[in-house]
């Protein structure tokens, strides 16, 4: 628990730092995005095995899937084929399975921080969105819903794109985004 107070101090150090006088702009909300996201990479990154109920199932499945060809590996699995190319692809540079846990949080935290960046007005902190986003349990729920949570931050970007412009090229991209989720968790 004292890893997630630590975080909270520090998103906080970091709006001080980054807010620090004057009003929110494009640039510090990018900044703070960024900075905030890459430490909630670094500490979902670095846990152990037994840090989540279905974490070690996940480095499991990546040994496991790590010992099969590549168009093997999606027949012998479970998994979504999104999740299998993943692993896969993880595999091809290291078996070490923390640079799988790495990969999946950098990409989720990527879309959140994407959809919290675009999603909040130039005039607006995204300390607050960022700040909730972590004390509302979505950092536990991530660490624990892998393939979930990662689906859920690529869909959650449907939004983003629909509400920059309604037209046939940014539904068919949402379409696009809402099929790629769904490679990583059908449900």
């Amino acid at each position: 628990m004292t890893v997630y107070f630590l975080l909270i101090v520090y998103i906080f150090a970091i709006a001080i730092l980054v807010y620090r006088g004057g009003k929110p702009s494009k640039r510090k909300n990018k900044i703070f995005v960024v900075m905030s996201f890459f430490s909630v990479v670094v500490l979902e990154s670095l846990r152990a095995e037994t840090v989540g109920i279905d974490t070690n199932d996940y480095i499991l499945a990546f040994k496991f899937l790590n010992n099969y060809k590549w168009i093997e590996a999606f027949t012998v699995t479970k998994y979504e084929a999104g999740y299998v190319f993943l692993n896969k692809l993880v595999g091809t540079f290291t078996n070490n399975p923390q640079f799988l846990l790495f990969a999946v949080s950098l990409l989720m935290m990527m879309n959140f921080g994407f959809f919290i960046y675009y999603n909040t007005d130039d005039c607006e902190y995204t300390l607050w969105p960022v700040y909730f986003w972590i004390t509302l349990n979505h950092l536990f729920t991530s660490m624990v819903s892998l393939r979930q949570y990662l689906a859920l931050s690529i869909a959650i970007n449907i939004y983003t794109v629909l509400k920059k412009e309604f037209n046939r090229k940014n539904v068919i991209i949402s379409v696009a985004l809402f099929l790629l989720a769904l490679r990583f968790h059908n449900s």
